[in-house]
């Protein structure tokens, strides 16, 4: 996403803010803190899925693939795997300092785990069927095979011994043992209701017929919770175990998903749900009233989940990932907006309006002054394909696919007027300084359009040797562009707007969108997660830091000392950029489908989806406890002045340790007054402020250097930044 200024109206930690300038008046806003909901804490690589999860203390147990995985989860934040062995494990149940797992060909192991780095097996006994899943209880273990299910006496632990097989019609999930019942979910079968009062002779008391497919089961009694795949997850009713009884559903497909799996947390179900065109998640339930189960929160990739006392643990694919459940909402939505047939493919936020590239729809104009109520203003169909979009002085730019370069008037946003237009070639991405518009053109490579007359604009320079252009972005007097066909990051000499050329290049395949902040550069890479570069030296651009995510990233947005990343089923992601070649990640925010863009401004995230069309969310509030330093220098201050050099507005933000009377003002090279932006008092908190670049008689002033400059109590700070026209 295009990073450039917009006015903000923010209030943190019930702070109130008293602006002498009307335009910067503050009002109440619906920020929320991201750490505190449901979100990863930590992850931990694996070689692909997990068939089975335990844990048991500050340890977790996987079974995958025939190998026995074993990680230290002390740290939540930093989970770190410390033994793994092919040892035929297909199912694993801790207990204590003991282990036991189930094989196709081991069937069933008894480890010693008192030091877990190096597990020591102290039993085992070889069965005549592939045993998949274990569980123990009390003297007994419990093991669902093929086609069979055994139980085994493991008193001696050296030696123990198959005390009964019991036949059961197909494979079955691993066990929920409670009293004097085994409860197992089969493939085909659906729930089979075991008596173990004998152990010499179990059998078959209950069932809940089912001939479509199921997974693993939970127990909150008096019921269960079968994971039963495209038809979500039924409830069933087992006071009586002779007699099951389904009172009600919990529904998530078509929009979630087939369910895989279900675990119970006390009044909370965590369902593992795979849809069948993306990737999996976890959904969370509130089941207080166990029959009419309330959808609170969900977060992408999901996994079978575990209880690990405080936290979870969840068997992602390829990777053990840890999960904070405090809080096991997502952050809410606000509202959202249908844009039509065609997918939202960017977004721009203005004051009150957002606008909207909607593919075969065009250009669409939203009005949120009620975000929770957005209603479509206006739009303009253009003849190609709307990719991308940035505004500037009443005018959209937008990249028009197939068409090229469309300039909309968007003064009166209920009547979109083109007033100018340019077929480029293939149009994927636009951004506009001063009199020129720079655009990502596929194969059309990088051009440079003259738009000093919007209803004329003329095409001035052709780059050389970039085949294929996919997005690009201001970056003071140069323009990064991401190299599709290549793979590289591209740093844009467009001095001679006539003969622009790569100054700089970085190897770099899969960018798909940026965000600037000073000489730090933020890439979403579709094959690495997050990217942050140093371009301190434009002409020898450095990455400095890879961040995996949890799907494919598709565009970034950086608010203040908040970086959000959005794409795939991921949601949107928050990242805090205090240390800004350290992003940390503060917490996450569900949305329906598949997420693709995002924009934050101040207030409210953005976000784009591929079917629901646009989602507003509130943006994440900054703790003032955590803030030190200007974002891109780490200098121990509390005024923000970014980006740098800026184009066009520029954003100011600054934290109050305490409530205090409060001066902030621009000033030139010459130290003469331009604006004065605020006065009054302020409470304490973060509060964010937007200078336009004009002068207090409302002229706009001309490019050069100048200095916002920030007073409140005995403390004083400055900050220089570049105006270019």
């Amino acid at each position: 996403m295009v990073c450039r200024p917009r006015t903000v109206n923010r209030r943190l930690l019930a702070t109130t803010i008293l602006i002498l300038v009307p335009l910067f008046a503050f009002a109440d806003a619906p920020c929320v803190n991201y750490g505190s909901y449901l979100h990863w804490l930590g992850t931990a690589d694996l070689n692909d899925w997990s068939y089975d999860l335990d844990v048991e203390g500050s340890y977790a147990y996987a079974a995958h693939y025939g190998r026995l995985y074993i990680a230290d989860i002390s740290a939540p934040d930093s989970p770190q795997f410390i033994y793994n062995t092919l040892n035929d494990s297909h199912g694993v149940d801790a207990r204590g300092d003991r282990l036991f797992t189930a094989g196709y060909e081991s069937d069933l192991r008894i480890y010693d785990v008192t030091y877990p780095p190096a597990p020591i097996v102290i039993g085992s006994l070889a069965l005549p069927d592939n045993s998949y899943y274990v569980t123990v209880d009390g003297h007994y273990a419990y093991l669902s095979a093929e086609r069979r299910f055994h139980i085994v006496d493991i008193s001696d632990e050296a030696n123990p011994m198959l005390v009964s097989t019991l036949p059961i019609p197909n494979n079955a999930w691993k066990a929920v043992i409670k009293d004097e019942y085994a409860y197992l979910a089969s493939s085909g079968s659906g729930l089979l209701i075991v008596s173990i009062a004998d152990h010499a002779n179990p059998e078959i008391v209950g069932t809940f017929g089912r001939t479509e497919p199921t997974g693993a089961i939970a127990l909150r009694e008096p019921y269960i919770y079968l994971s039963a795949f495209g038809d979500g997850v039924a409830i069933i009713d087992v006071a009586d175990p002779s007699d099951p009884v389904l009172v009600g559903s919990i529904p998530t497909f078509p929009a979630d998903g087939s369910v895989y799996s279900v675990t119970v947390i006390e009044t909370l179900a965590y369902v593992h749900c795979f849809p069948d065109d993306g990737a999996p998640s976890v959904r969370v339930y509130d089941i207080t009233n166990p029959v009419a189960a309330a959808s609170i929160g969900g977060i992408s990739p999901g996994g079978p989940v575990v209880d690990a006392g405080g936290f979870a643990c969840v068997g992602a694919p390829m990777e053990l990932r840890t999960l904070a459940t405090a809080n096991p909402a997502s952050p809410p939505i606000l509202g959202g907006i249908n844009l039509g047939s065609g997918a939202a493919d960017d977004v721009y936020l203005g004051e009150s309006h957002a606008y909207a590239a909607a593919w075969s729809n065009g250009l669409v104009v939203i009005d949120f002054s009620v975000p929770e109520s957005p209603v479509i203003a206006g739009s303009y169909d253009t003849p190609g394909e709307a990719q991308g979009v940035v505004v500037q002085d009443d005018l959209a730019y937008v990249a028009d696919g197939p068409s090229g370069l469309a300039i909309i008037d968007v003064s009166s946003p209920a009547t979109p007027t083109l007033v100018g237009s340019l077929d480029t070639f293939d149009a994927k991405g636009v951004v506009v300084s001063g009199p020129y518009a720079y655009i990502a053109d596929g194969w059309g490579q990088f051009k440079v359009v003259q738009v000093s007359d919007p209803t004329a604009p003329v095409l001035v320079g052709t780059s050389v040797g970039i085949p294929y252009v996919a997005a690009v972005e201001i970056f003071g007097p140069y323009v990064v562009a991401s190299e599709v066909y290549e793979g590289r990051l591209c740093v844009m000499d467009v001095s001679v707007p006539s003969q622009p050329h790569v100054a700089g290049f970085l190897y770099a395949a899969g960018l798909r969108d940026f965000a600037v902040n000073g000489p730090i550069l933020y890439a979403a890479d579709q094959n690495e997660g997050l990217r942050v570069y140093d371009l301190t030296d434009p002409l020898h651009p450095t990455l400095v830091r890879t961040l995996p995510t949890p799907d494919l990233p598709d565009g970034v947005s950086l608010d203040g000392q908040t970086l959000y990343i959005a794409g795939g089923y991921m949601g949107i992601q928050a990242y805090d950029v205090v240390d800004p070649f350290a992003p940390r990640l503060i917490g996450s925010a569900d949305t329906p489908g598949r997420s693709r863009r995002v924009d934050v401004g101040g207030d409210y995230a953005f976000v784009t989806h591929q079917i629901y069309g646009l989602k507003i969310l509130p943006a994440h509030c900054v703790d003032p406890a955590g803030v030190s330093g200007n974002v891109w220098d780490g200098a121990s201050s509390s005024l923000l002045v970014y980006p740098n050099p800026v184009t066009g507005a520029i954003r100011l933000s600054f934290v109050l340790p305490i409530g205090s009377t409060v001066e902030l003002a621009i000033f030139d090279a010459g130290g003469r007054l331009i604006q004065d932006l605020t006065g009054g008092w302020s409470g304490p908190g973060e509060h964010r402020v937007v200078w336009e670049g004009r002068d207090d008689a409302g002229r706009r002033v001309s490019s050069g250097v100048y200095q916002a400059r920030l007073r409140y109590g005995g403390h004083s700070e400055r900050r220089t930044f570049v105006l270019l026209r």
